[in-house]
């Protein structure tokens, strides 16, 4: 696959006062035909998407998941921050739900969405009819219509990841997940690659590619998200920067505040706002 520009979505709407607390909300619905693409962009959604074919085939690109084949019925999860594309053999028929909230993450932290499995077969269904009940709530701004959509919302993602299912899982499948789990309890512990390795039974190399591909971060950076996502929670008790800091396993203020802005958008005095 030959090398594409990637760009930066820079479409979001700001959540409504209802939606911030509820901590996941709808950011928007469509559907569209689509004609193939000659020089077709990565693209970072900056959200979580569910994008569903409702005509035609085609495929689904990313570098980390490379070339998967999409069929009539197929849906396409979109992540966050991970560069892809998806376009049509010919043309195709397309609906999709975009999502966003803190409560986003922790579904896929908790495995309700995986980064190995970015096309769910023959699950349209479930998407269209949650949009067919979006419809009529998504330009809502009270409080329960806010419930309403999360609750869609929510329906469609364990329904998504029922269908997505799964064999069994082999040894070092386990092993990943095990020291997965580990990192997830304390992810403010000094903890070193070539350690996790070890305690997984592989060599460092081999551990790197395995942690990367059940994950789609390496260890390094999936530790930093542990711990950027643990001072959400400190921040938001009161708990003071320098303090939260130091809880979360960052040994320099400056780095921690620089990490957290990167990786959230804001600062940490901003988020405490």
């Amino acid at each position: 696959m030959k090398k594409h520009e990637t760009i930066r979505s820079e479409k979001f709407r700001i959540p409504w006062t209802a939606e911030k607390k509820l901590e996941l909300w709808v950011d928007r619905i469509g559907m569209a035909a689509e004609q193939k693409n000659t020089a077709p962009k990565l693209r970072i959604l900056g959200l979580y998407a569910a994008v569903c074919c409702t005509a035609g085939q085609g495929y689904y690109y990313s570098e980390e998941n490379g070339r998967i084949e999409v069929e009539n019925g197929d849906v396409m999860v979109v992540f966050p921050d991970i560069a892809h594309f998806y376009q049509p053999v010919d043309q195709w028929g397309q609906q999709w739900i975009v999502w966003g909230g803190a409560e986003a993450a922790r579904l896929e932290e908790l495995g309700f969405l995986n980064r190995r499995n970015p096309v769910i077969r023959q699950s349209s269904a479930l998407v269209t009819e949650a949009y067919s009940r979006l419809k009529s709530l998504i330009a809502a701004e009270d409080a329960a219509s806010a419930l309403e959509r999360k609750i869609i919302l929510l329906r469609m993602i364990a329904a998504l990841a029922d269908k997505a299912g799964g064999g069994p899982r082999s040894p070092t499948e386990k092993a990943v997940e095990k020291i997965r789990n580990l990192i997830d309890r304390n992810p403010e512990q000094e903890i070193s690659v070539t350690g996790l390795a070890t305690a997984a039974g592989v060599c460092e190399m081999h551990f790197r590619r395995l942690f990367k591909a059940a994950t789609g971060r390496t260890p390094v950076e999936y530790v930093i998200m542990r711990r950027i996502s643990l001072a959400k929670e400190y921040l938001s008790r009161g708990v003071s920067i320098k303090e939260t800091a130091a809880l979360t396993g960052f040994n320099n203020l400056f780095y921690f505040m620089r990490t957290f802005k990167k990786m959230t958008g804001v600062t940490p005095g901003e988020f405490q706002k």
